[in-house]
């Protein structure tokens, strides 16, 4: 998916939505999930998963991202 995106993914702006934990913060396997709030080129409002956050991420921030045309949940940073 990674390459499919860089290929031919399609750049657009978005919103840090919300990050959710996963895991167990004492037993040191805690994870943290970003999620990006964005409009398609077709006009759709999508909730993606960034697969590739940065930690200083935060909840509000404007991001530039690429999503997957055919799998628009599928986001990933721009750098």
């Amino acid at each position: 998916m990674k390459k499919e995106i860089e290929e031919n993914g399609i750049e657009t702006n978005g919103i840090i939505s919300r990050i959710t934990q996963t895991g167990d913060i004492d037993m040191d396997d805690m994870n943290l999930c970003y999620y990006v709030r964005y409009c398609t080129e077709d006009g759709e409002d999508v909730e993606g998963v960034l697969s590739n956050p940065r930690t200083e991420l935060t909840e509000g921030q404007q991001v530039r991202i690429k999503y997957h045309p055919k799998h628009k949940e599928n986001a990933r940073l721009v750098n």
